[in-house]
């Protein structure tokens, strides 16, 4: 069995925290797919990693051609809706996004998306994660991924009064999360070129939303980090987070927010690079035994230069 590195938890409140924050990011940005990724394709081949419920898929099906095909992967089945209630074009795996790509699904998608890998990313390094869904992709092909960034994360007072607000930012940020910041250069880094790297901060009608999800990711962590420690001190500190949670969304109805950023990276999968396409004419001129000399000087030069 594949070991699952979700750090909260999977259930009823979950599932609705999900299908929430799909709401919330498609109200933020006003797009599910960035416009610079091309949709026109009618046989179009969409993967989402780290699917959860399946609920972006959902949407975006509406958007694109009925002979489209959507595939969500996710290291757990436990959030699926049963497969009568997915459009006919929307069907969902399990697969785990950390180990490498199974050799059927290499190269197999125009567009791959994940959304919220914060609590996942280990060691502040998303490369194995980058490598598994840049296999996904075709040559051209579109990555699109959707992350809170935290460091940029503001907790707002109500006067000079201390808000549980901030202590809510505080649990948000002991997930490793310097790599968000530095996503385009991750993505160059594995042969993607960037092509949008948009940030946004939430508007103001969001502002009670983004706090009560994010005050249900600290109970769902509280109890997942609850259930695999034996050290007392440790539970103590984890114990504490519901009320602390708690008094955060009583603050809120005051007024204390925190000022949250959207970041959406989308970078393209290159074609078949330069020194291919030379060596591809080098070995059909050999094949052919053609006088090789100035032909393929020429075709080095004007593929290189």
């Amino acid at each position: 069995m594949a070991k699952d590195n979700y750090n909260i938890e999977r259930g009823l409140v979950p599932a609705l925290r999900l299908n929430l924050q799909q709401y919330i990011w498609r109200d933020a940005l006003g797009y599910d797919l960035h416009p610079s990724i091309d949709t026109h394709d009618p046989r179009l081949k969409v993967a989402d990693v780290g699917t959860g419920t399946g609920i972006w898929l959902v949407k975006l099906s509406s958007q694109l051609a009925a002979t489209a095909q959507l595939d969500g992967f996710d290291i757990s089945s436990d959030q699926f809706p049963h497969e009568s209630s997915l459009p006919p074009n929307v069907h969902l795996h399990t697969s785990n996004a950390l180990e490498p790509c199974p050799p059927e699904l290499r190269g197999k998608y125009d567009v791959v998306n994940l959304r919220l890998f914060l609590a996942v990313v280990k060691n502040d390094d998303p490369t194995a994660l980058l490598q598994h869904v840049c296999s996904l992709l075709k040559p051209g092909g579109f990555l699109q991924w959707c992350e809170w960034d935290s460091i940029e994360q503001k907790p707002i007072k109500i006067g000079d009064t201390e808000s549980a607000v901030a202590k809510v930012c505080e649990v948000l940020n002991w997930f490793p999360k310097g790599w968000v910041a530095r996503l385009p250069q991750e993505f160059q880094k594995q042969g993607l070129k960037v092509l949008a790297n948009h940030r946004c901060r939430e508007k103001p009608w969001q502002r009670e939303m983004l706090l009560d999800n994010s005050c249900l990711v600290v109970e769902e962590f509280s109890s997942r980090m609850l259930r695999n420690l034996s050290d007392a001190e440790e539970k103590r500190k984890y114990e504490a987070l519901p009320a602390v949670a708690q008094q955060a969304k009583l603050d809120a109805r005051r007024g204390a927010y925190f000022s949250q950023v959207f970041q959406v990276v989308v970078g393209q999968k290159g074609t078949r690079s330069k020194f291919v396409q030379v060596a591809n004419e080098l070995f059909q001129a050999v094949k052919g035994g053609a006088d090789l000399t100035g032909k393929l000087r020429r075709s080095a030069e004007r593929r290189l230069g």
